[in-house]
């Protein structure tokens, strides 16, 4: 017999927030096992994506300017548990 379950975060999520270059190291690692994940549950399981160059970081939050955004547990650290970098369209390689 199957049994319904409402689904409720651990932690509260606050956010968004405008993602930083200081948030390069949270981002990538959130990133990183993300897609990890994703190839794992698609059979994959020696897969391991690795983190992006910093400097590529920094080029698509500047680029995204304010669409560079992110949320955090509402844990004492704060930790990022999700992101979102958002380009106007037509403006980019334009």
């Amino acid at each position: 017999m199957a049994i319904a379950r409402i689904w409720r975060p651990l932690m509260p999520i606050e956010g968004p927030y405008r993602a930083r270059a200081d948030d390069i190291p949270s981002l990538n690692s959130v990133f990183s096992d993300a897609f990890t994940e994703r190839y794992r549950r698609d059979g994959m399981v020696g897969v391991r994506v690795p983190n992006l160059n910093p400097k590529v970081w920094r080029y698509a939050i500047d680029d995204a300017d304010d669409g560079a955004m992110l949320w955090r547990d509402g844990g004492p650290k704060g930790d990022i548990v999700a992101f979102n970098l958002v380009h106007p369209s037509d403006a980019e390689g334009g």
